[in-house]
Formats: structure tokens, C-alpha cells, sequence
């Protein structure tokens, strides 16, 4: 017998040239002793991330799931450096843990920095991760309210959401 196996996707971008480049976050959950890993060339900031999304998803009234969890950052092959990654993870495991659906992150991208009360701290490069979207043909990006101001430069070219926490996803 299998073991029981979930999987989501969730997709942000990290500020990567002039256009950003496009990051998968895909996430794993199986049996075995709870553990939280995040794989794919992630550098100390991004690692550094596991408690932040821990604290951000208990303090904004979710569960954390209790499982083996994987995270991989894809492509393998660059290395992520922004925090911009906390938001599409820990969406990535409310939808592995069936908080959030996973049709309501299709199509989407998501970036921000998440404080450990939940709230989502503005990121750099926000330009060049909307451009990247625009370039991918995603419908909409849920950016920090902090950098809405500058994300409406965009906004005549794809649907930009501010949001200030985790919970208003």
C-alpha cells in the first residue's frame, strides 16, 4: 500500500534581472515524524522562513500541519535569496492542509515576507516580480500593502491585490 501522498503548487518569483524569474513552490506531505524541509538551492533568508511561516500560520488562527513536509523551490538551479518565497509557502501548506483551496492559488502569483503575527512585510524587487507574472500570463499577484504604491504602476496590465496578512488571502 502507498502511503498517503498530497502535493500542491503554489508560484511566486524572485527579482532575478530585469523581469524576475518565475519560482515554483511546490510542497509535499507524507507520513512520518513531523519535519518541515525546504529544498532547491534556498539560501539562509529563505530557510530561515520555516519558523517565520510556523509562527505566521498558528498566530493568524491556522493550523501548522503535522507532517513530514517537503518544500521545493524550482527551478533546482538558481539560487533563491528573497523572502518574497514566505507567502507562496505557507499558502502552499494551507492548501496541502486543506485551509485554503488549491484552485484559489492557480493562475496566481504570490510575494511577501511574512512577520511572525502574520502580517505580510513589503519585499524588494516588486516591479521586476510583477513583470515576470505579466510576462508568464498569470490572471492576478497578491503583493504586500506596502508595495501596492508602487505594484499600481502595473496595474493596467494585470490585476494587482495588496494584502497586509495572512489572513485576508
Amino acid at each position: 500500500m502507498l502511503p498517503d501522498m498530497k502535493t500542491t503548487k503554489t508560484t511566486s518569483a524572485i527579482p532575478y534581472g530585469p523581469d524576475g524569474r518565475l519560482i515554483s513552490v511546490d510542497c509535499d506531505a507524507n507520513q512520518g515524524l513531523p519535519t518541515f524541509t525546504i529544498i532547491g538551492m534556498a539560501d539562509k533568508s529563505v530557510s530561515e522562513s520555516r519558523d517565520r511561516i510556523r509562527s505566521a500560520m498558528t498566530n493568524s488562527g491556522f493550523t501548522f500541519p503535522k507532517r513530514k513536509l517537503i518544500v521545493n523551490l524550482a527551478p533546482a538551479n538558481i539560487r533563491k535569496t528573497s523572502t518574497a518565497l514566505d507567502l507562496p509557502i505557507a499558502l502552499g501548506l494551507l492548501a496541502l492542509s486543506k485551509q485554503l483551496l488549491q484552485s484559489d492559488l492557480n493562475r496566481n502569483l504570490f510575494a511577501g515576507e511574512l512577520a511572525l503575527d502574520g502580517s505580510i512585510r513589503p519585499v524588494t524587487g516588486i516591479i521586476s516580480i510583477i513583470e515576470c507574472a505579466i510576462k508568464n500570463r498569470l490572471k492576478s499577484v497578491f503583493v504586500p500593502s506596502e508595495n501596492a504604491p508602487v505594484a499600481a504602476l502595473l496595474a493596467d496590465k494585470i490585476k494587482i491585490y495588496p494584502v497586509a496578512n495572512l489572513r485576508q488571502i
